[in-house]
């Protein structure tokens, strides 16, 4: 049970903390350009 489950769960929590990660980065460039774009 749960030796075979704990990679899996590393895994999951890696890509997790990756997406998140990048989709700030990703996210915020663009909403900061966008409200800049409004104000002009």
């Amino acid at each position: 049970g749960g030796d075979s489950i704990r990679g899996f769960i590393f895994a999951l929590l890696i890509g997790r903390i990756i997406g998140t990660y990048s989709s700030l980065c990703i996210s915020t460039p663009i909403v900061v350009d966008l409200d800049k774009k409004n104000k002009v």
